[in-house]
């Protein structure tokens, strides 16, 4: 507010009307403080008996004792000036503390040299009084949050109040970090948020202060402890009857943490191990939901894991565009099987070709070429190569059938048994090869010699 006279304490009339503009707030108190040097403050001996007397005035928006002592101050000021030999004691720093519930003290210090007074005691006195009054009337203290404990990827609010006498407060981050994906927001005049979601685990450590209308202010520090499964898919895939193995991490400075499956339901053949690994050998196909929990000594998060089950790799649905046969080489295949029978075969090596596809996309699984029904009789050696081509797995060399698996290198009779991988993602698989590839069914036998050669080749899962 703007009055008339430069001071409350000076207007000739203090209830005139106002000059000025308005205010939003509410005026704060004024306190007026006078003094004439009555009490302490007479001419000392000596002084000429028509000596004036000093008059002290003072406003104050503290206190009435602060007004007071104000106006005893310039009292005391005009008379050092005008009373000789009269000494004037300026007060030494002084201190007052006050203790919040938390135990963290607030603190008003009043400078040097504030207050006089005729003796250095009551100078002191009156600067310590007035540091407590202001620390009775400023405190600020913060509660705790309401949770320092959160969870990766969980909507997360934590509430702190303020309590003090002028309000409203404004509330701030001085140092150190918010969890990740959080921030401080005001929810009343007299508390704030910590909120969001967080996005990384660990432990954050920050300092909030809060303010009030009169600039006094309490900081305290804080940290939240963000704990959770840091490597859930959105699906973990499996085939049916096939063996799945998942491990589960978990970030955030915890100690011993227990890995349990709270709500819904695993595959069947599939458990969760305390030490967060899925394992087993799912038995069933179809979509599964379940709650997966980690928890620590001190609290627990949770998170789905979803579950998709595939039926195994169905080999019936190869193609076969192309089996050719050469002369008393006879070649059949029909979904995951293929059959040759070679008879009298006479004179330089005979290829054959056999052709077939088929496109998988899914997990990587584990796959055999079975050979039964081998007989092979021949005056002379033969090197018969079974070929595939799966793409991106580095199993074989697609240009090089003989260097390796599935290729037989002097059959005689019996079964073989081949392993390969398809790996996981989108896979054309294709077996044999064309006309002017490498990758054929090959035999091959002396000049002039001759063989009996039949078998029977099967491709299925493990």
């Amino acid at each position: 507010m703007i009055f008339p006279c430069p001071l409350k304490s000076e207007c000739p009339e203090q209830a005139s009307p106002l000059t000025g503009a308005s205010s939003e707030a509410a005026d704060s108190p004024t306190f007026i403080g006078t003094n004439f040097g009555f009490g302490p403050y007479f001419p000392p001996l000596g002084s000429d008996w028509s000596e004036s007397q000093a008059v002290g005035f003072c406003d104050s928006q503290t206190s009435q004792s602060d007004a007071d002592t104000c106006a005893a101050r310039s009292n005391l000021q005009q008379l050092a000036g005008n009373w000789p030999g009269y000494q004037v004691f300026y007060n030494s720093q002084q201190n007052c503390t006050a203790v919040c519930p938390d135990g963290l003290p607030f603190t008003h210090t009043v400078g040097a040299g504030q207050y006089p007074a005729d003796s250095q005691q009551v100078a002191d006195a009156a600067a310590a009084a007035v540091a407590c009054e202001l620390v009775s009337q400023g405190q600020v203290c913060l509660s705790d949050l309401d949770s320092v404990l959160a969870c990766l990827n969980v909507p997360f609010t934590s509430e702190v109040s303020v309590t003090g006498n002028s309000g409203p407060y404004s509330f701030s981050i001085v140092s150190g970090t918010l969890p990740t994906g959080t921030s401080l927001m005001p929810t009343s005049p007299a508390s704030a948020a910590v909120t969001g979601t967080p996005t990384a685990t660990g432990d954050f450590t920050f300092t909030i202060q809060a303010t009030d209308a009169l600039g006094n202010y309490m900081q305290k520090e804080f940290t939240v402890e963000v704990m959770g499964i840091t490597n859930m898919p959105g699906q973990i895939v499996g085939i049916k009857n096939s063996p799945l193995t998942f491990q589960l991490n978990v970030g955030g400075n915890v100690g011993a943490t227990v890995f349990s499956v709270t709500s819904g339901s695993l595959p069947t053949g599939i458990t969760l191990t305390n030490a967060g690994k899925f394992t087993g050998t799912p038995t069933v196909s179809g979509s599964f939901t379940a709650t997966v929990t980690v928890s620590d000594v001190s609290h627990s998060c949770s998170v789905s894991a979803n579950f998709t089950i595939t039926s195994a790799l169905d080999w019936s649905g190869i193609t076969w565009d192309q089996v050719s046969h050469v002369g008393a080489i006879i070649l059949t295949a029909s979904g995951a099987s293929f059959n040759l029978n070679a008879s009298a075969i006479a004179g330089d090596g005979r290829n054959a070709f056999l052709h077939g596809s088929l496109l998988y996309n899914g997990p990587a699984v584990n796959c055999l070429l079975t050979i039964t029904g081998f007989s092979n009789i021949h005056p002379g050696g033969s090197n018969i190569a079974l070929p595939l081509r799966i793409p991106n797995t580095g199993d074989w060399d697609p240009n090089n059938p003989l260097a390796g698996p599935p290729g037989v290198t002097n059959p005689s009779s019996g079964k073989y048994v081949i392993p390969f991988l398809i790996g996981a993602g989108s896979t054309l698989i294709q077996l044999g090869g064309t006309s002017g590839n490498a990758n054929q069914i090959v035999i091959s036998t002396g000049s002039g010699q001759a063989m009996f050669l039949s078998y029977a080749g099967t491709f299925s899962n493990v």
